[in-house]
């Protein structure tokens, strides 16, 4: 079932792989046991899987007829029939084990990699800065950039015995020819809570005895014009402390436009994480997007370029 999630190319070579296994069947079935609770965007994409089958060899008039429950091969219909109507074609495929089955989303491409701490993501920093267009920094995490760049960010959670690893990720940035995004303005706070104070100032600008909680809303509203030049997304981690109100609306801006523009077909928006996913649904941008993983541990290991093992069977049977 998950590797379903990976892409539509992605999917076809594993049915692929099945089938020189012999299990073509059982993966067929594996992939629609769940397939009444996927979205709207999930269905769709396998609606772009049905119309690269042939290019492997396999015929979806042939696999309809073989079904023994009549129901999926009209479920297929419908698929088909969502994917033509909104123009969807061969998906891109994304990477396994730092190498693109097929080219690394459609460009530009932009990774927007959020939560607590840098020392838990540098791996993942170091790989994408190497393949994507656009990094987005968010969290805890943008304020250890900021401190690198001799901005003070008052009380907020920064690993300040990091800063040389993240100027030094910056630089791999530039060599790489990534550029890397971090808040112009924040919503800070003297502490975190609901019903407590706070305000927006410019990064620069962080009193010393408040806590950045959030990117501000020039911050929110200029990734979303962002994103409006990009044609693919990889998300991990929220922009600011979500759960409590009102520091959820940097990462909802964001969300809803990312949503938005999957919607309309301008974007493939791969999310992942439990705490990306909450956060997500929580701005109703969860449905819209094309790809979500609820593995977070494997979704950063694939960010971060490492070997997945059961992709790694299925490449190699």
């Amino acid at each position: 079932y998950a590797p379903f999630h990976a892409g539509a190319d992605d999917a076809v070579r594993i049915l692929e792989a099945a089938r020189r296994q012999g299990k073509f069947w059982e993966t067929l079935e594996l992939l629609y046991r769940r397939q009444d609770t996927w979205t709207r965007h999930h269905r769709v994409q396998l609606g772009a899987v049905w119309q690269l089958l042939p290019e492997v060899g396999l015929d979806v008039e042939r696999v309809k007829a073989d079904m023994k429950d009549p129901r999926i091969a009209a479920v297929i219909e419908q698929d088909l029939a969502d994917a033509e109507a909104l123009g969807v074609r061969k998906t891109p495929g994304f990477f396994v084990n730092g190498k693109p089955l097929q080219p690394f989303g459609a460009r530009p491409l932009a990774a927007l990699i959020g939560g607590a701490k840098v020392s838990t993501k540098l791996e993942v920093l170091n790989n994408l800065v190497t393949r994507v267009d656009v990094l987005i920094i968010g969290g805890g995490m943008a304020n250890t950039f900021l401190h690198a760049r001799g901005i003070d960010v008052g009380r907020s959670l920064c690993e300040h015995e990091l800063a040389e690893t993240a100027r030094d990720v910056e630089s791999r940035a530039r060599a790489a020819g990534c550029t890397i995004v971090l808040p112009d303005d924040v919503v800070v706070a003297d502490e975190l809570g609901e019903g407590v104070d706070f305000q927006t100032v410019a990064t620069r600008a962080v009193p010393r005895q408040s806590m950045i909680l959030d990117i501000g809303p020039e911050s929110a509203r200029d990734l979303a014009a962002r994103l409006e030049a990009c044609r693919t997304i990889v998300w991990n981690g929220p922009l600011g402390a979500f759960e409590t109100p009102p520091f959820a609306a940097g990462t909802a801006t964001v969300a809803r436009a990312a949503a938005e523009l999957t919607a309309a077909g301008r974007l493939t928006s791969v999310a992942g994480g439990g705490d990306t996913l909450a956060a997500l649904a929580q701005a109703g941008a969860a449905d819209d997007f094309s790809y979500l993983s609820t593995a977070g541990g494997a979704f950063l290991d694939w960010l971060a370029g490492k070997t997945l093992p059961g992709v790694a069977v299925l490449e190699n049977p």
